[in-house]
């Protein structure tokens, strides 16, 4: 006697869509999932001695049947770049690391890959984000990046840095991200707001 399962129509579609490429992919031992045709969904246990792949060929068989496929185990997918440094943050991925793989693949299911559509102030050494004087913009940092700038040391729209720390915690956040360059940016999709307020010491009050 099968066993009636309430199902989310997001899990069916994805039961569904994996079923025709997940060949290799693990699946409940024992269990098939069937779809009938006046909609009703179960799972079914297989007789003793009968692999799941029997059990789903013979199911589909029957003429209420609209199909049966093993219980296919999910995992959601994981967004990689390709910053051929990204393998040397420790501090993104690996045992020690924040899991950036996950966080990044969830900001992106959410609608705001990377943030988007958020705005960070960076309150430090100044930022190297333009192109001014004797400045420039570091090279994996986009233009496009940076909003609203200011240097509360010298009291201009310039705060570029000198000492060094404003631009490697703006690295870390906004890098240029899955650009086939350098390394990756926790939070690559949001905007910038560079503000100085450390001197070219790294001091201020």
């Amino acid at each position: 006697m099968p066993t009636r399962l309430l199902l989310l129509a997001s899990a069916l579609l994805g039961t569904l869509a994996l079923a025709a490429t997940a060949e290799a992919s693990k699946y409940v031992p024992g269990e098939v999932v069937v779809g009938y045709k006046n909609g009703t969904v179960a799972t079914h246990q297989t007789e003793a001695g009968q692999s799941v792949p029997e059990a789903a060929e013979t199911l589909k068989r029957h003429p209420k049947v609209a199909y049966a496929v093993p219980n296919y185990v999910a995992h959601a997918s994981q967004f990689t770049p390709d910053d051929p440094y990204l393998r040397r943050q420790w501090n993104f991925l690996g045992p020690y690391g924040i899991n950036m793989p996950e966080a990044w693949s969830l900001a992106a299911a959410a609608g705001a890959p990377g943030g988007k559509g958020v705005t960070v102030a960076v309150l430090d050494s100044g930022v190297a984000f333009e192109r001014y004087g004797g400045f420039r913009r570091a090279p994996d940092l986009r233009r496009s990046t940076f909003v609203h700038p200011w240097d509360f040391v010298d009291r201009d729209p310039h705060p570029n840095d000198r000492y060094g720390h404003g631009t490697h915690v703006t690295g870390t956040l906004a890098e240029a991200t899955n650009n086939g360059r350098a390394v990756a940016g926790v939070a690559y999709g949001v905007k910038i707001m560079p503000l100085k307020v450390l001197n070219d010491f790294g001091e201020g009050d």
